[in-house]
Formats: C-alpha cells, structure tokens, sequence
C-alpha cells in the first residue's frame, strides 16, 4: 500500500505586505512544525522492498561462495603453502575485503575445512544403512578417508598445517563431530554407555587424521597397507566391546545367549 507523505501547504507564513497574519493565541507563536517523512522510500510497496532485500542477500550469498571457491581451487592448484595475501590476489581484492565476508582467518578456514568434511561425508553415505556391521563400518570410514586425503592432497595438508587461533584442529574437529553421532548410535543400539561417543570418536579420527598426516607427507605404505595396520589397531579395541552382538541381544531380550551383566565399556 502506497503511503503518501504529509501534505505541507504551498503559500508563505506571510502576507502579500510582508507582515505576518494576524493569528490567534500567544503573540509571535511560530507555526507548528510540518510531520517528518517516515524512512526509507514511502512511495515503494513492501512486497518491491523485501524483493530487494532477497536479492541482495542472494548477491552476496553468490559473492561469498565464489570467494570460498576460489581460495580452495588456489590452495588445490598451487599447494598447502598458498597464503592468505595470495588468496586475496586470487579473488581479486585484499584481505581485509576476505575478512569481512568470512569474518576473520578462522572463519575462512573453517568454511575451507566444511568444504572437505561435506565431500568426505557424500562419500560417506553409502556406508551409513543400518544393516552395515561395526567392523565395515569403520573401514570403510577410514578407508574413505584416506582415498580423500590421497585425492585432494593440497587442500588437506593446506588444513592441516594452518590451524585456528586456538590451536585447534578445524578440520579434525569437524571430522570427529561427525563421527560421535554415528558411534553415539551404535553404543545406543548396543545398550552402553553414550558418553563414550566423544572420547571414542576424537580417539579415533585423532589416530587416522596423524597417521594421515604422516602418510601424505612420507608414503613409505600403500593406501591399502596402512588401512590394514589402522584396523588392527582401532578394531582389536573395539571389538572387544562386542557391539553388534550386544545390540542384537538388545532388539531380542529373550534371547538366552544374550550377554549377562552390567554393560562394562573396559575391554
């Protein structure tokens, strides 16, 4: 709806002689002042406003990730030893201009460490059915992650020696997140305590990520070789817990097999 502005009359406060009209009350009252325009474009529909405002947030939305897509495609291009200032030249503006979109050094570096943990989790996904065993599961996990690491080299390695101002490990700490939901499940399923999700999942991703580390920068195993010595690892811990057992023992509290006692999360 149209608002139209307040109507201010068009002849002077005086006459045609130069003196004021005579008015009613207090002698040399000035007149009252006119009613302030309200803000913004009065003449402008609310639905043309809020168009435009989707179409700007939509603008930078598209300039935010052009940014972000630039920085991985240098950093996948030209190396792990690729700097914030050559990022900037890359994009095409200066580093306080990245800053603001991002907010800061960290925050580029956490959208470029997502960028890998939403690949790593697309890869992911067929892994993820119920009906997958504990045991493939975590090798499967492991394995993904190291053809991602063997794959997109540069940009782990850039990851991996750029940490945030704390000194933690963004991209570890992303990984590791994602993997306390799906442990979190299986100790659920299989009757035991749940706060050993977090612990098991940061152990865990802790292990593969340095041996990872390691790994692409020394290469003396093949792929194949290291996840075989990182199974025997991982898996003669867990396994101990016995987890599918205990959960199919749980779906079926009759069963006479079933394992006795307390869940005791010790091996």
């Amino acid at each position: 709806m149209t608002v139209s502005s307040p109507k201010v009359p068009r002849s002077s406060s005086r006459g045609r002689s130069g003196h004021r009209p005579h008015r009613s009350g207090s002698a040399g009252a000035a007149p009252p002042p006119a009613p302030a325009a309200p803000e913004g474009d009065a003449t402008e529909p609310e639905p043309t406003r809020r168009r435009s405002s989707g179409r700007r947030t939509a603008a930078r939305a598209e300039r935010h990730q052009q940014l972000l897509d630039s920085a991985l495609t240098l950093v996948r291009r030209s190396g792990p030893n690729v700097s914030m200032e050559q990022i900037a030249t890359e994009c095409g503006i200066t580093k306080p201009v990245i800053y603001r979109h991002f907010g800061d050094r960290n925050g580029l570096l956490l959208e470029m460490a997502g960028a890998f943990v939403d690949q790593l989790g697309v890869e992911l996904l067929p892994l993820a059915a119920e009906h997958t065993s504990t045991q493939e599961l975590l090798r499967g996990t492991i394995d993904t992650y190291l053809a991602l690491v063997e794959r997109d080299a540069n940009l782990y390695r850039f990851l991996s020696a750029n940490r945030a101002g704390d000194h933690r490990d963004i991209l570890a700490a992303l990984i590791a997140e994602e993997v306390a939901i799906v442990i979190d499940q299986r100790l659920a399923a299989a009757g035991l305590d749940r706060r050993a999700a977090h612990p098991f999942a940061y152990g865990l991703v802790g292990m593969v990520h340095f041996a990872g580390d390691w790994w692409s920068e020394q290469a003396t195993v093949t792929r194949a070789e290291l996840l075989d010595q990182l199974m025997t690892l991982a898996w003669d811990g867990l396994g101990a817990l016995r987890l599918d057992e205990r959960a199919e023992a749980s779906a079926d509290p009759g069963d006479p097999d079933r394992p006795g006692g307390a869940p005791d999360l010790r091996p």
